[in-house]
């Protein structure tokens, strides 16, 4: 299994070790220093990669559970806002985001 990661990303340990404790070999096949350069090597079939649900590129696929892939933890995003001049413009652009992920 070719895998391709940003070096820094937070889901490629996890994406790893749930493929170890399931004894399915894999390949660090593509690590770039920014996820925007996995796009085009994921996304021409070389390899996969777990992402947020709803992240990815509308090319992308999901691998279906069928695949005999693990089933990977899901992953909560946490928004936090503190009171002060910039305030309303803070929760403006939280409600955005919140939306974002909603919907």
């Amino acid at each position: 299994m070719a895998l391709a990661y940003e070096q820094r990303c937070i889901f490629r340990k996890h994406a790893t070790d749930s493929l170890d404790a399931e004894n399915i070999p894999w390949d660090l096949a593509f690590v770039t220093a920014g996820c925007v350069d996995c796009i085009p090597y994921i996304s021409a079939g070389l390899a996969i990669v777990a992402v947020l649900k709803g992240t990815e590129p509308e090319d992308w696929q999901e691998i279906p559970a069928s695949a005999g892939l693990p089933k990977l933890s899901e992953f909560m995003i946490y928004l936090y806002i503190t009171d002060g001049p910039a305030s309303l413009l803070a929760h403006h652009l939280a409600s955005i985001v919140r939306d974002a992920f909603l919907h």
